[in-house]
């Protein structure tokens, strides 16, 4: 299905090269992607079947094929979200020059009520992609996109992070099923605490009940479960670490400062320092440091720091390309 639509924003291109800007909106069944050639005052929208790799690249070869131009550029952007960063390989492998825009950076209409369809997200990506064609790099951020290894070399740290937060789950969901009864002076993770709930009194004094027993052994066959885990990837986490020379040498200079053993050093080298910074207004809006000023009239102060996403996007891009900024 293809149609013509108004672009609030009419495309200026005074480069030698013709530029066909796309953007794709990513849903679950089904992709909207929207297309200006140079020298329209309107996009131009298609959806395709979401994942469909041969129709979009049949879809990108026919706009080609319109520009009677040997040389034609096309530039394309999208979300960064469910679909990860494979798209973005491969459009980059087919001669796009695609970025993966963070969604939290995109401006949006403050109303309670807005107007949110498929088509209106397509148009506000094109209205994004042209502006930063046009060096506006301050009003969106370009996520940086790992390479495929180090992807994959950080799941170990992720996953255990994700484990972790689950184990204390468990542990408090324990602590909290036994604090309902009274009993407080059980501690979860000693060698015996399973037999002792057996001769446990509830502060009525009372035994107890069969059915809560069973509750709590299952919540604690999912919670042995998970701290084994955990063992199995903070082992795995050693190994990786020691087969790379690279890394190795990378731990051993953040293990010098106090506090900050293999496990931790190894998360900081697959999640902070993947990447090269620039300058430190770079680290800091990495780290989530960067102070974010609310100066308004008589109004002076900072709001807040907050670490918004995982390293994923950093500060607003400089003024250089930001066809060489998006990626790493």
């Amino acid at each position: 299905m293809a149609g013509r639509k108004e672009l609030a924003v009419r495309e200026e291109d005074n480069s030698k090269v013709p530029t066909i800007y796309m953007a794709l909106d990513l849903g679950r069944r089904r992709w909207t992607v929207g297309i200006v050639l140079p020298g329209d005052r309107h996009a131009r929208l298609f959806q395709i079947v979401a994942g469909d790799r041969e129709a979009l690249s049949v879809l990108i070869q026919r706009q080609r094929q319109a520009i009677s131009h040997p040389g034609v550029r096309v530039v394309s952007c999208y979300e960064a979200g469910r679909d990860g960063f494979w798209l973005h390989r491969w459009l980059r492998d087919q001669g796009i020059e695609n970025r993966v825009l963070d969604p939290a950076s995109l401006e949006a209409p403050r109303r309670r009520r807005r107007v949110k369809t498929d088509r209106v997200d397509t148009l506000g990506l094109l209205r994004v992609l042209l502006r930063l064609e046009r060096g506006e790099t301050e009003m969106t951020r370009v996520v940086w996109v790992p390479a495929p290894a180090i992807e994959d070399a950080r799941r170990l740290t992720r996953e255990r992070e994700r484990l972790v937060t689950e184990r204390t789950a468990h542990r408090n969901r324990i602590q909290g099923l036994l604090a309902a009864q009274g009993v407080t002076t059980i501690k979860i993770g000693t060698r015996d605490w399973l037999d002792r709930l057996v001769v446990a009194r509830t502060g009525d004094g009372r035994t107890l009940g069969v059915a809560l027993l069973a509750e709590i052994r299952r919540e604690a066959e999912r919670l042995m479960l998970v701290e084994h885990q955990i063992k199995e990837l903070e082992a795995a986490q050693r190994a990786a670490l020691k087969a790379d020379n690279a890394l190795v040498a990378k731990a051993c200079k953040l293990k010098r400062l106090k506090g900050v053993g293999e496990i931790f050093a190894s998360g900081l080298i697959h999640e902070a320092f993947w990447r090269d910074f620039e300058n430190r207004r770079q680290v800091g809006g990495g780290f989530g440091l960067t102070p974010w000023p609310w100066d308004s009239g008589d109004m002076h102060g900072d709001q807040p720091i907050s670490k918004i996403g995982n390293l994923a996007s950093g500060p607003p891009l400089s003024r250089r390309s930001a066809a060489e900024r998006s990626v790493p």
